[in-house]
């Protein structure tokens, strides 16, 4: 009796789902790593969940053959090879590989649209932070400069000293790499993809639009949240890594899901 094809391919699956969430998580206690991950990024969650959704639909119509095996071992070892070295974007490097093993054979079932949502996932595992870490000073600054004019267009006493935030009663907030809207923007794309995947529907030229639309979205929101943060000590606290920080992350998955779904309903329906 021959193995299906998904059988294998959920195997590694699940080792880059696992070693995703570790990656993603930024606490060292294992009954924590959930909560962190659910609070942080849920768009990982969510992505990883419509991959599951691709892979399991025919589980029993195509057969594993030697290339599945051979993909499945060096996903694993790959893993395990770069944690022992200390690479730190493992997960991304290994998703990358896997969006092109995955076009490469688009043809075959749901493999274009889980080649879709594994090069997302690059994007935001891998290359974004590559990016960022580049040109990290130059947005950092001029993100800093963004946030400052908007709450000063709504009537705030807000400046830009480099890379802090300067209020009017003396307090200063300065902005890294974590909180950086950069480090969040391809959410959008990684968002919408799965969307798109996720109802079984093709990306096109034409979506740049939409995942434009979701990136501002996106910088939005984070302004607004860095603005909530300024106030006070007990604002910052509170919006930063408290309870203000777990509001905001589902408020902002739920909208960004949300928009991409309409989107695509509203598109639908003028075809």
């Amino acid at each position: 009796m021959k193995t299906p094809r998904f059988d294998i391919h959920l195997g590694f699956f699940t080792v880059v789902f696992i070693n995703g969430i570790i990656s993603q998580s930024s606490v060292s206690e294992i009954s924590d790593i959930f909560l962190s991950v659910l609070n942080s990024n849920l768009f990982f969650l969510f992505a990883f969940y419509v991959l599951f959704d691709l892979l399991i639909e025919g589980r029993d119509d195509i057969s594993a053959n030697s290339l599945d095996y051979l993909i499945c071992g060096v996903v694993i070892l790959s893993l395990l090879l770069f944690g022992r070295i200390g690479v730190s974007r493992d997960v991304g490097l290994t998703t990358a590989a896997l969006a092109v093993f995955f076009w490469w054979r688009r043809e075959t079932g749901n493999a274009r649209y889980i080649a879709v949502v594994w090069f997302a996932l690059t994007l935001n595992l891998l290359i974004a932070p590559l990016l960022f870490q580049i040109f990290k000073s130059y947005i950092l600054i001029a993100e800093v400069d963004f946030v400052a004019l908007m709450w000063r267009c709504l009537g705030f006493n807000v400046w830009s000293d480099g890379q802090l935030l300067v209020l009017e009663h003396g307090m200063k907030i300065r902005l890294i790499g974590a909180c950086s809207v950069f480090t969040n923007l391809s959410f959008g794309f990684l968002c919408y993809a799965s969307v798109k995947a996720f109802n079984r529907r093709r990306m096109s030229y034409s979506d740049v639009i939409i995942v434009a639309s979701l990136i501002f979205l996106l910088i939005l929101g984070n302004t607004i949240r860095i603005g909530l943060m300024l106030p006070s000590r007990a604002d910052y606290e509170f919006w930063h890594h408290g309870s203000g920080a777990t509001i905001f992350g589902l408020a902002q998955f739920f909208i960004i899901v949300a928009a991409s779904y309409l989107s695509i309903r509203v598109r639908s329906s003028k075809c």
